[in-house]
């Protein structure tokens, strides 16, 4: 899927140590990677936990609350930059940042809970070096 005037995640590097895995009957998953993103771009950021009965949250650097379910926390800062994008139906909670400032690397979190169990993804965002031609 391509989106206008959106940077695609530029590198994943997961860890040899690292691992994902993913049981589409019960909608789990975890993994661990590093994203590098340009400043100034658009970054989408995955959360792979599909979930169409939990509670879906993104926490951001500082462990600050950047959404539950598709709805964006208006009290954090810059908090018109960043959206929750995806098919909810199918329980796609993706969060989009636009416009990447310095104070937007570092890390985010995807959990899924519900009242039998939880599930967290760890993304951490960095910046990409762009070399000039």
């Amino acid at each position: 899927m391509v989106l206008s005037g959106v940077s695609r995640l530029m590198s994943l590097h997961v860890p040899k140590e690292s691992f994902a895995w993913f049981l589409p009957e019960r909608g789990l998953a975890h993994s661990n990677s590093t994203i590098y993103a340009v400043e100034g771009k658009n970054v989408i950021i995955l959360c792979p936990l599909w979930s169409t009965t939990s509670v879906v949250s993104w926490t951001g650097p500082q462990n600050v609350t950047y959404s539950i379910n598709g709805v964006v926390n208006e009290n954090i800062l810059h908090s018109h930059k960043i959206s929750v994008v995806g098919d909810k139906k199918k329980g796609e909670y993706n969060l989009l940042i636009e416009r990447l400032l310095a104070d937007d690397f570092g890390l985010y979190q995807c959990e899924s809970m519900d009242k039998d169990l939880s599930d967290r993804v760890v993304e951490e965002v960095h910046a990409a070096s762009v070399a000039s031609a």
